[in-house]
């Protein structure tokens, strides 16, 4: 990281992208979720992965271009009237600038998340320094209320340590569980567990359908991802995961097709697949239990469906 840093060519163009894009990362609406300067191996492996992908920003702007200019030929063709013409027009700009404006208010909110998460890291330095915790990223255990307790003396105990401690227990014995989509409860909540996950059955061969996306078919290897790790390398393979947020660019350009559990056409994942050229499919249920990592399967695009073909 240091030798990227000071290299002449490498280290400005880096050093801009981490003052107006830092904040975007993995889970980067997680208060706990470091940004990318402190923790530049994320930018690393997500450097790796753009080069493994080989994607080409102008040809796909060309090709964006192409298919805007398509469909603008033909609503042409099809809205009869002058007057028709010019109210879709209106209608089409307005909704080109609310879609910008909508990107332009995301990556706002992450830069006030960065914002914030800098604050909890700073006062997790001084709760770690003066000894309430066992080391200052343990601040992300407690809520936000009781760090306002502990600085305004309002909390009913001190032994933070210990409460951080039951905590990383419990998120521990909750990572093998598997909640049901919708969970209903009466009287007190806590009183009885909740529902579970039923297991999927799939016949050998099945094909599973979902929304498609972005249009073609490819064949390759799956690689099912539960949880984006900045280490992960991407060639080529069809991804599968539960869902996608904007921290995983630098997976998707390397792959060769996207399958998620949920989403829409409007959806991260549906978007970014269609910038990308590649064949994605969304609200795909079950993809990762009924999809074995590493096995070959088939993505249509257009039709929506995948069919694992071996194991």
């Amino acid at each position: 990281w240091e030798a990227i840093r000071s290299d002449p060519e490498l280290g400005g163009p880096l050093r801009d992208h981490l003052d107006r894009f830092g904040d975007r990362t993995l889970q980067e609406l997680k208060l706990e979720t470091p940004l990318a300067e402190d923790e530049p191996s994320f930018l690393i492996s997500m450097l790796r992965n753009f080069l493994h992908g080989g994607q080409n920003v102008e040809e796909m702007e060309r090709r964006e271009r192409e298919i805007r200019d398509a469909a603008e030929r033909t609503l042409a063709e099809r809205l009869r009237g002058p007057l028709r013409r010019a109210i879709f027009g209106l209608v089409l700009r307005a909704a080109r600038l609310t879609v910008r404006q909508r990107e332009d208010l995301r990556l706002t909110r992450s830069r006030a998340f960065g914002l914030v998460k800098g604050v909890f890291r700073a006062i997790g330095r001084v709760f770690g320094g003066g000894g309430l915790i066992a080391e200052p990223l343990d601040v992300f255990w407690l809520t936000v209320e009781e760090v306002e307790a502990v600085l305004r003396a309002r909390l009913v105990t001190r032994d933070l340590r210990t409460v951080v401690e039951q905590r990383k227990r419990e998120y521990e014995g909750h990572r093998g569980r598997n909640p049901a989509p919708r969970i209903t409860t009466r009287g007190v909540p806590y009183l009885a567990p909740f529902e579970q996950a039923l297991p999927p059955s799939s016949e050998s061969g099945a094909v599973l359908r979902g929304i498609a996306c972005s249009p073609g078919r490819v064949r390759a290897r799956a690689k099912v991802v539960l949880a984006a790790d900045k280490g992960l390398d991407v060639r080529g393979e069809i991804l599968v995961a539960p869902m996608t947020d904007p921290g995983w660019v630098f997976l998707m350009v390397a792959s060769g097709g996207l399958v998620v559990e949920r989403g829409s056409i409007l959806s991260h994942t549906a978007i970014i697949g269609r910038e990308l050229g590649i064949p994605t499919v969304v609200a795909v249920k079950d993809a990762t239990r009924l999809i074995p990592d590493g096995a070959t399967i088939e993505l249509d695009g257009r039709a929506g469906t995948v069919r694992v073909v071996e194991d």
